[in-house]
């Protein structure tokens, strides 16, 4: 088995994981995923996809929840008792109050990075880690739920104790060009195991604690694909001994135990994706039905008609016809725009150009569909008053 094998259970959960990071990171993240939380439409091309994406707007409800979680869980100021400061431990551990990571994260800070982690995803981790000279001291290493890629649970000597994990990491790299400026990380596994040792005294046999380093590098020659490779192998100690248990810890929304839980937020990030979607679909509508289509039969295919206030549609076509059609009212009703198109010989004056085609005595007799639609139309778009 690879040392990058996965666990079932991470599997299995990783995407959700993902498009929760995705709503959480806003509107941009969830457009730039496309089809993967919009259904593209039937013979959609990329650039009418983009422009229907880019239509809706996603309300992001949920981060807001969870920062209104986080904000009510540390409303009061953390209580937090250090020793004495007589005591020897006390500027030991004021030292790593202020300071957990060695990246100069506050107990206060890492504890709220911990519970926005359990309230979005419902899992995360934390390392207790050692750093030797100059410093000579402990700190912690804070893994997210897609960085811890796999581990095990064994009964060993009586009790149940994790016996394996593996965390997915970046080394700082040196970049190839040799600019200084240029950051290069390298991609590295950090396998925590127990692994058997014997008692030479005793010959028991007990586990001991381990840490392994992958980094993917260059293959062998001959090969293109990089591989994993073991650059490192450490036994930490205390007081001189190795450990007998993993210093991992799993932070979940009811436990601390490795399985893995539902995401507390996850029912309400597929109802803000619902909206998201139901809002792209609204707009796309409203783009294409908000306002009246104009229509015309009988004018010449070649001619170009524009539309607006300052041009008027002007044919001597016989029978040609000018209307708009209107999502609102379901029907045609016909454009106030002067035509003597109706019949080449008709006397209609300027006045009468205002009224219904049924006040025009060379008109058609319509049907009662027509009659129907005519009085909807007028209903939804009253006509103007005739100028004077």
């Amino acid at each position: 088995m690879p040392v990058n094998s996965t666990h079932s259970d991470y599997d299995e959960n990783l995407a959700a994981w993902l498009r929760i990071r995705d709503v959480l990171a806003g509107d941009r993240a969830i457009k730039r995923g496309g089809e993967k939380y919009v259904a593209r439409l039937d013979s959609q091309s990329d650039d009418e996809f983009l422009a229907y994406v880019e239509r809706g707007f996603f309300y992001n409800a949920t981060a807001r929840t969870v920062s209104g979680f986080v904000g009510m869980i540390f409303r009061r100021p953390t209580v937090l008792q250090l020793p004495d400061p007589s005591s020897v431990l006390h500027p030991v551990l004021q030292t790593f109050v202020n300071d957990v990571d060695l990246l100069g994260t506050t107990l206060d800070s890492y504890a709220k990075h911990l519970v926005t982690e359990v309230v979005s995803v419902g899992r995360g981790g934390t390392l207790v880690d050692w750093r030797d000279a100059p410093e000579h001291r402990a700190y912690l290493s804070r893994y997210s739920a897609e960085s811890i890629l796999n581990w095990r649970e064994s009964r060993l000597e009586g009790q149940v104790k994790l016996s394996l994990v593996v965390v997915s990491e970046n080394a700082p790299g040196v970049s190839k060009t040799g600019d200084p400026f240029l950051a290069e990380d390298i991609p590295q596994l950090r396998v925590l195991q127990l692994v058997p040792a014997t008692d030479p005294a005793t010959q028991k046999v007990t586990h001991t604690y381990q840490v392994e380093l992958w980094q993917l590098q260059s293959a062998a020659k001959g090969k293109k694909q990089k591989e994993w490779q073991l650059v490192s192998t450490v036994t930490p100690l205390r007081l001189g001994k190795p450990l007998t248990s993993i210093p991992f810890v799993f932070h979940g929304e009811e436990n601390s135990r490795p399985d893995v839980g539902k995401s507390p937020i996850e029912d309400l990030v597929a109802a803000n994706l619902d909206h998201y979607r139901l809002n792209i679909d609204y707009k796309h509508g409203m783009h294409f039905t908000a306002l009246p289509t104009a229509f015309v039969t009988g004018f010449d295919k070649n001619s170009q008609l524009r539309i607006g206030s300052t041009t008027a549609w002007v044919t001597d076509i016989p029978g040609a016809t000018a209307s708009s059609w209107s999502s609102r009212a379901r029907a045609s009703r016909p454009l106030n725009v002067p035509s003597t198109a109706r019949n080449a010989s008709s006397p209609c004056s300027a006045r009468a150009c205002w009224k219904a085609s049924a006040a025009c005595p060379k008109a058609p007799k319509p049907s009662p569909s027509a009659k129907w639609a005519r009085a909807a139309s007028s209903r939804a778009f009253p006509p103007p008053s005739p100028p004077r």
